[in-house]
């Protein structure tokens, strides 16, 4: 099996726990809501019961939260049961979610910094997760698809990209549940050479046949379901393709989690506190002053992507690199997964209507397949980095943050000079070390 990876990059904030059990609906602090705080404004100033004291009370409540369950609905049980179609549902993308996470902790940091500081009367929401396997029996689209229709999810439709020689499927969660679209890519061994086919197939073992009774299992584990490649053999399919290799190495954890800006853009009115409005270019700004995280310009200059009808409008992180153990012992740092923020336009026929943008069936649906092609840049980009490398970039930019510099990453004449420096204090360092050894 493979081992655990291990993260290099590690953040200042508490991200043991994942989002808040997929509250789409459920309110950030559930408690608090709108009417108790108007309520405790009109009869606070007289002392009546339950006026001042029962608002203070809820504000104590509030702040003695940990910080990290701010933006986490710790209505898990209420939530099962009003938005689940079956518990079984929440358990697998619970697990899921809290895998992709953990391996992942500078998307909890980014979440914090947003839901925490900037949208900290927002409700969390997801547009859709992103998962890939290999379109062979046992593990193919059908398979993984069959799960989560087994629960309510429908099949909308599948579409090619046929640059990456990948096809994907979307489903459709159960209607009123609002829970995330599901995405399911999907590549044929045909399409690589005889020698990388016999090694996955070596690698998958029995799995393909066992895949049929556990892919729900698989889903939610916390290790991929086979063995470990060695250095070598993930060397050797990289080079053909980037997808068969990141499939190898992370199986059926979540690729991509894409927020929805639409199911998060009404904001929870908390303790006279005027909330901020979810906006895609919010986040984006958000995104982007974090040095953490790169920006997926897909296959154009531009990171802010729109489908040709203009309807969607979306934007993704590169993704997050990691160290992992290769079957040989050898560790090398590879891709992980990636963050996606995503805002869809009202339908003209539902523009008119009260309360318009409210509901999921005012607005264009669909995961679009130009989209989803500069989508996947984001693993396809994120070219892999020795430890060592990555190791630098980290202290550059401790160092940069130490003394007040904020690098933000834009190539600017001025921050490449402060990188220049740092890197060459690094290196100089690092030769004295040697040398001293």
């Amino acid at each position: 099996m493979i081992p655990s990876a291990n993260v290099l990059s590690r953040h200042p904030f508490p991200c043991s726990r994942v989002l808040g059990r997929f509250p789409a609906r459920v309110q950030c602090g559930a408690d608090f809501d709108a009417s108790t705080v108007k309520s405790s404004k009109r009869r606070g100033r007289k002392g009546k019961k339950g006026g001042g004291a029962k608002k203070a009370k809820e504000e104590e409540k509030f702040q003695g939260l940990d910080p990290a369950d701010r933006w986490r609905s710790p209505q898990d049980v209420e939530y099962a049961m009003e938005e689940l179609p079956h518990p079984i549902v929440g358990g697998v993308i619970q697990g899921a979610m809290d895998r992709y996470f953990d391996q992942n902790p500078p998307m909890s940091a980014l979440m914090d910094d947003l839901f925490q500081k900037k949208y900290s009367e927002s409700r969390v929401a997801f547009d859709y997760l992103e998962f890939r396997t290999y379109e062979i029996e046992g593990m193919g689209m059908d398979h993984i698809a069959g799960f989560w229709e087994d629960f309510g999810y429908t099949k909308v439709e599948d579409h090619d990209i046929s640059e990456f020689d990948v096809t994907y499927r979307w489903l459709a969660p159960p209607s009123g549940k609002a829970l995330p679209r599901i995405v399911i890519c999907s590549i044929k061994l045909e399409v690589l050479s005889e020698q990388s086919q016999q090694m996955i197939k070596k690698r998958l073992g029995t799995w393909p046949e066992m895949a049929k009774k556990h892919v729900s299992g698989a889903i939610a584990a916390r290790a991929t379901p086979w063995d470990a490649p060695t250095l070598d053999e993930f060397d050797r399919l990289y080079t053909e393709s980037e997808f068969s290799a990141w499939v190898l190495i992370s199986g059926y954890g979540i690729s991509c989690a894409a927020l929805s800006v639409n199911e998060m853009s009404n904001p929870v009115y908390r303790f006279g506190k005027p909330p901020t409005p979810v906006t895609l270019e919010g986040i984006l700004e958000g995104v982007a002053e974090n040095p953490t995280f790169l920006l997926n310009p897909g296959d154009e200059a531009e990171v802010l992507h729109t489908n040709d009808a203009g309807t969607i409008a979306q934007f993704a992180t590169m993704a997050n690199v990691l160290e992992y153990i290769f079957a040989d012992g050898q560790r090398m740092v590879v891709v992980g997964s990636y963050l996606s923020c995503v805002e869809r336009s009202i339908l003209p026929e539902c523009k008119d209507e009260k309360g318009a943008g409210s509901k999921r069936s005012h607005l264009y649906d669909g995961i679009d397949p130009g989209l989803m092609q500069k989508m996947l840049y984001s693993t396809a980009m994120a070219l892999p980095m020795t430890a060592e490398q990555l190791n630098v970039q980290k202290e550059i930019h401790n160092r940069a943050q130490m003394d007040g510099y904020n690098l933000r990453g834009e190539g600017d004449p001025e921050e490449e000079a402060i990188i220049d420096r740092y890197l060459e204090i690094i290196m100089a360092e690092k030769q004295q070390q040697h040398n001293a050894n």
